[in-house]
């Protein structure tokens, strides 16, 4: 292979992706404003394109990865399940039981406590 014939190989890949980026560009959806946004901010700052694309395969490995990775899984029977609901006993959800509230409403403001009577 000569440096001529390499040249001109690479020349028409470029045109070649070029052509396509051109495609996509009027094809797809928010990609012009993505074009915009990466030749401006290289421009302005190399370092921070490589940050962000970091950020961006961190991110989606993360949202693809495995959430259960290392947490094992306990498989239980039916009969193991309904065991489990006979036994639990549920707990108040307040401290103070019925009988004890009162029937009257009371507003606690700011250093004064109202009382709000039912007509």
């Amino acid at each position: 292979m000569t440096v001529e014939s390499v040249t001109a190989s690479l020349r028409s890949l470029v045109v070649l992706l070029d052509s396509i980026w051109d495609f996509l560009l009027l094809h797809v959806p928010f990609l012009p404003f993505v074009d915009k946004y990466i030749k401006n901010s290289y421009q302005h700052d190399p370092f921070r394109i490589l940050l962000e694309l970091l950020l961006l395969i961190f991110a989606a490995k993360y949202a693809l990865s495995s959430r259960k990775a290392g947490i094992p899984v306990i498989k239980l029977t039916n009969k193991e399940i309904e065991g489990l609901i006979e036994e639990w006993t549920p707990e108040p959800l307040t401290t103070a039981s019925v009988e004890e509230k009162d029937d009257r409403d009371y507003i606690h403001g700011y250093a004064k406590l109202f009382r709000l009577y039912s007509l």
